[in-house]
């Protein structure tokens, strides 16, 4: 519409064929740089939004996983979050530790025990606090070599939820291990099954 306004105004200015035809073409050469200056922005603005979704600090990472478990419409080209791969099965996992002079390393170390039980090398880890890790791995620890290594880190507590495919498995897995870990809060580090299936969500310690 506007091009077809200024081309009316173009011919409403001159009627010699030379100075239209300039005018013209002058007129269609700014549009066109005009385009492409705007895509070239665009397209500069969308990989600085994409790099800072999928690297970077601890503050980024947490801003895309909480992205990604409020079901934002990321595009797919972000959802390798931190090169975690997010197809197939995952196994969202609470570490921390409530006391007031909590180790962190020894939180740090309970996440890393976790993934070395799933033999998952590529697992993600977010700071959501100073003593909590959120912690996915693919596939599933099994629970009694988890409850034996959980003795190298004492008053570290672990919260597993349930094991799911996909997106949709890494947000309900976490839902499902912050309900674990809301629970253990309340009543001690008791094997505690899911309202909503018969598989066992638990915590070693």
């Amino acid at each position: 519409m506007a091009l077809r306004r200024w081309t009316e105004i173009c011919f409403s200015l001159t009627s010699d064929p030379t100075e239209l035809r300039e005018l013209l073409d002058v007129s269609s050469r700014s549009i066109s740089a005009f385009v492409d200056d705007t895509i070239a922005a665009i397209a500069e603005q969308i990989a600085r939004e994409r790099e800072g979704l999928t690297s970077g600090s601890h503050a980024e990472r947490l801003e895309t996983v909480s992205l990604l478990l409020d079901g934002a419409p990321i595009p797919a080209a972000c959802l390798a979050v931190h090169r975690y791969r997010l197809a197939g099965e995952h196994t969202a996992v609470v570490v921390w530790n409530d006391r007031a002079d909590a180790d962190l390393g020894a939180v740090d170390r309970a996440a890393e025990l976790v993934a070395a039980v799933a033999g998952d090398q590529r697992y993600l880890t977010v700071l959501a606090g100073a003593a909590t890790r959120w912690v996915w791995v693919h596939g599933r620890p099994e629970p009694e070599p988890l409850r034996a290594r959980a003795a190298e880190v004492p008053d570290v507590r672990i919260a597993v939820g349930l094991t799911g495919d996909g997106v949709d498995g890494f947000r309900r897995g976490h839902l499902d291990a912050l309900a674990v870990q809301r629970m253990l809060r309340t009543s001690g580090p008791l094997p505690i099954r899911s309202p909503r299936t018969t598989r066992p969500s638990w915590s070693p310690c």
